[in-house]
């Protein structure tokens, strides 16, 4: 079984893996997960994410989008099974007032308590804040990039 002490927790988002967060299931079929892609995030690309879940070590393939939303970066995420007739949508909007990261989540199948949750077990929200502050300056840019085309 994979133990979260040997995943490697990549720092970057653009141009390289990176494994992006951890999330606590609200049903519990599973403790919890770890996204990762070996894409180039850009602004209107879609993308595929890798979600290990634990302990389980089941990985489904999930479809991703950047997009510019209301002023502000919103990273969409959906979750297609057949097999197991779900689909979810997860969606994070991003936006930065001075120093300070807002990120707000609008989902269906999980629960917004279960995402703090995991971010307090794993003390990674310092990161977390850090690199998804990384990620906005850089999808800003490409946003006013392609706005200003």
């Amino acid at each position: 079984m994979a133990t979260l002490e040997n995943i490697d927790c990549a720092q970057t988002l653009l141009g390289s893996p990176a494994i992006l967060w951890p999330l606590i299931s609200h049903q519990e079929n599973w403790a919890l997960w770890f996204a990762q892609t070996s894409s180039d995030l850009v602004v209107g690309k879609p993308f595929d994410l890798t979600i290990t879940y634990f302990p389980t070590e089941e990985t489904n393939i999930w479809q991703a989008e950047i997009r510019h939303i209301k002023e502000q970066v919103a990273l969409e995420f959906t979750l297609n099974q057949p097999d197991l007739a779900l689909q979810t949508s997860v969606k994070f909007f991003i936006r930065q007032n001075n120093d300070t990261i807002f990120l707000t989540v609008q989902q269906s199948g999980f629960q917004y308590e279960g995402f703090l949750h995991a971010l307090k077990i794993r003390k990674e929200r310092k990161r977390l804040l850090k690199f998804w502050q990384k990620a906005l300056l850089k999808l800003q840019y490409q946003v006013e990039r392609r706005l200003g085309n």
